[in-house]
């Protein structure tokens, strides 16, 4: 999947910037479709959507590299502006448990 490639395949810094704990991107395991189930809305490429999940140890630490990745940074989503319906739209939670197997999440 193109949207995939350019995840993998893009140089990034955001393990390097203070604060940063992991990252997943997640794709849904559905098809989203007209009565399907799914959101056209959100739908990418065959029909597939997707989110991504990063991990700060606060927000405060996110906003830094969120404005760092606007100037130019290797972490900002270069090449993705073609794939997406829009711009991002940043949803903020606060953890309140967490449980990790001994090799971690």
């Amino acid at each position: 999947a193109e949207f995939e490639a350019v995840f993998e395949n893009r140089e990034s810094s955001l393990k390097d910037f203070e604060g940063f704990a992991g990252f997943t991107l997640l794709r849904s395991s559905s098809i989203a479709s007209k009565g399907g189930g799914g959101s056209e809305a959100f739908a990418g490429e065959n029909g597939l959507n997707y989110s991504t999940c990063s991990i700060w140890d606060c927000k405060e630490s996110w906003i830094k590299w969120f404005k760092d990745s606007r100037k130019g940074s290797s972490s900002s989503p270069g090449g993705m502006k073609d794939l997406l319906n829009g711009p991002p739209s940043p949803v903020f939670w606060d953890g309140v448990l967490v449980l990790e197997s001994e090799d971690g999440a």
